[in-house]
């Protein structure tokens, strides 16, 4: 069996991974491989002709807490490419933009009073304290949360956010995931200089001269140990190796997966949400000054609206606008089956209610993006269901967004994760 450490996926877990495992392992043959045309994964995008950078397929921002993607810049000599802005966070309730990024924001709510301000100011105050708010894990959130920042505020700020994100999962979500979703956040939010589809390809291209090599539309559908190492298959090829590590979700590769009798513990009934989003580009602006806009008002057909271009310039889109409308959608939800035009067909009398003005001749042109896996349902006491890094098979180890927890899946995290993996490999 030939001795050589095989990376399956090419997202920023697979890609930091590389990078660490080289480090440690300067002479050991390496390979990536990747099911789809390029690196990036949940991170990937795209840059057309006559723009400057490129622009993600799913909304990314670094939030100036996340320590684990800045030091590993720095490492590459490259964090002077991330780029802090301070774009303005507001909710959609009652019929209006309501800016809600800051304290004093919280304090000039209109819809409550004084007591409940100050409340709601008061609890989420605690969660920012809390250093470590894993044992949280063992509350629901729907159920502690109104007593922690009072109904009212809870009612509503986060009920509206959490029935949308998690939809049929929403009464199942444990407070720990509430405390890292404040824990991390910041007001200023950085990104990379081009976009993060030219950090992975920089992260590749480093890679590359230092012998690693990479191999794209191969999906690993198999996997077999044979003679002290593993066989892999795709529908095309196989690839041999002495030690795996699989960055990517598990039901990529579980049906005929070694695995299946010895990890069913941990994967099986796992929940999880995919990520879908319309990015429409624009001749003229949607959203007047604001980047992020939470929809806080029920059966609204989407999650949040992000417009790109009101946090980085569109002068590195060729004066263009971009806005993406984001959702998280259960696996049979009836969205996965629809066009990108059926789409904002729904969406459009909703996006009129935000935007009175905007009609359908102010696109430029407009993009679907699906990842169907790609927001773990986390319940209660989700850390006792977490799967270790290393299996019970020799050299076999496993790092994915299910066990990015308690934060949420994002490229900090994924540095993180794979930073912890290559302590352990080998």
């Amino acid at each position: 069996m030939k001795k050589e450490i095989v990376i399956v996926g090419s997202g920023f877990t697979g890609l930091a991974l590389a990078y660490y495992l080289r480090k440690k392992f300067p002479q050991r043959k390496m390979i990536v491989i990747e099911a789809q045309k390029k690196v990036g994964g949940l991170a990937a995008g795209f840059k057309l002709p006559q723009w400057q950078w490129s622009v993600d397929y799913f909304y990314h921002h670094v939030f100036a807490t996340d320590k684990d993607i800045s030091q590993f810049l720095n490492e590459l000599k490259l964090k002077d490419k991330l780029q802090f802005y301070s774009p303005l966070t507001s909710i959609w309730f009652h019929q209006q933009i309501i800016p809600f990024d800051s304290p004093s924001h919280l304090f000039k709510y209109p819809y409550l009073n004084f007591y409940q301000r100050l409340r709601l100011g008061l609890g989420l105050a605690i969660f920012k304290l809390i250093p470590n708010g894993l044992f949280l894990e063992k509350y629901l959130l729907n159920q502690q949360l109104p007593s922690l920042v009072g109904r009212e505020g809870y009612v509503e700020i986060f009920h509206p956010l959490v029935q949308a994100k998690f939809g049929p999962y929403q009464d199942e979500i444990n407070l720990a995931w509430f405390w890292a979703r404040i824990k991390a956040r910041s007001k200023k939010l950085a990104y990379y200089q081009g976009g993060f589809q030219e950090l992975a390809e920089a992260l590749k291209k480093k890679l590359n001269q230092q012998g690693v090599r990479f191999i794209f539309n191969q999906p690993i559908t198999k996997i077999v140990f044979q003679d002290s190492g593993y066989l892999l298959f795709s529908p095309q090829r196989q690839f041999t190796g002495d030690t795996v590590i699989f960055t990517t979700p598990p039901q990529k590769w579980w049906a005929n997966s070694i695995l299946k009798s010895t990890y069913s513990r941990f994967w099986k009934g796992k929940k999880y949400l995919g990520a879908q989003t319309l990015l429409l580009r624009l001749k003229k602006s949607f959203l007047n000054k604001t980047y992020w806009l939470n929809i806080n008002t029920a059966n609204y057909p989407f999650l949040v609206l992000c417009q790109h271009t009101n946090m980085v310039s569109n002068n590195y889109y060729n004066q263009e606008h971009l806005l993406y409308v984001g959702n998280y959608l259960p696996p049979q939800h009836p969205y996965w089956k629809k066009t990108k035009e059926e789409l904002l067909d729904i969406f459009l009398p909703y996006l009129q209610k935000i935007n009175p003005q905007f009609q359908k001749d102010w696109l430029i042109e407009l993009y679907k993006f699906e990842a169907k896996i790609a927001q773990p349902v986390v319940i209660k006491n989700y850390s006792h269901q977490l799967p270790p890094l290393q299996t019970d098979l020799p050299n076999l180890y496993i790092g994915n967004i299910f066990q990015i927890y308690p934060f949420d899946r994002g490229i900090n995290y994924s540095i993180r994760l794979a930073k912890e993996l290559s302590k352990i490999v080998l």
